[in-house]
């Protein structure tokens, strides 16, 4: 049987199918082992207070409040992507039900 014989021997939507779902689940396996990194995601001073849209100088303030804990790396603050998410979860829970706002919530 030559290879291109086996092109003929399934249907074109059997064949097309097959094709989908191994390319699925490689993307599946590449997206699963990529999110296993050791490293956390990092973000510098101005990429966190251009997500809260504020200025630098506010979470500089939030650092020294311990709102956000900064880490250095090579010498230069970071935060982790993590503990974005968590604040940014406290400000919006904080924003829809309580009343009882910290002097960081606008």
């Amino acid at each position: 049987m030559k290879d291109n014989d086996f092109l003929h021997s399934i249907p074109l939507d059997e064949f097309l199918a097959k094709i989908k779902s191994t390319v699925i689940s490689s993307v599946e396996e590449v997206l699963k082992n990529s999110s296993k990194s050791e490293y956390p995601e990092l973000f510098t001073p101005a990429q966190v207070a251009a997500y809260f849209r504020v200025t630098k100088q506010t979470v500089n303030n939030w650092s020294k409040d311990g709102v956000l804990n900064k880490i250095y790396v090579g010498g230069k603050p970071y935060y982790k992507r993590d503990e974005i998410l968590s604040f940014t979860k406290e400000k919006i829970s904080k924003k829809l039900i309580g009343n009882d706002k910290p002097k960081y919530y606008s």
